[in-house]
């Protein structure tokens, strides 16, 4: 069994961190929420936390919908990168075009969330 290059340890590195740091404003900007920056209250200010409808589905339901979108959002993500990894073999160039997927990966997700109507 090979073992991890230094260049997948720096892709397996970067690229999820990035869904941690960007997941949370992504979620505010497809659901227009209130979620935002870690930095700045994260989802402290989601609508979740207010009486009544409309709720975040990814916030709302988060063992749920939340978990499944991270995750999913998350392995395309991995599964761009590496597969950039391979062709280029480059690290910065697959780490950006792992970050640039979290884009076209949430926007799928958020879309079939409210397809699912959660």
């Amino acid at each position: 069994m090979k073992s991890f290059t230094r260049a997948q340890w720096t892709v397996a590195g970067i690229v999820p961190a990035s869904l941690g740091l960007l997941l949370i404003p992504f979620c505010g900007m497809a659901f227009e929420c209130g979620c935002t920056w870690l930095w700045v209250g994260a989802a402290a200010h989601c609508n979740i936390h207010q009486p009544g409808p409309p709720d975040c589905p990814w916030c709302a339901h988060g063992a749920v919908a939340g978990t499944v979108a991270t995750l999913g959002i998350g392995a395309c993500q991995l599964l761009l990168a590496f597969l950039t990894l391979k062709r280029t073999a480059s690290p910065v160039l697959a780490c950006v075009v792992g970050v640039a997927a979290l884009l076209p990966a949430g926007l799928f997700f958020a879309w079939l969330t409210r397809l699912l109507g959660l």
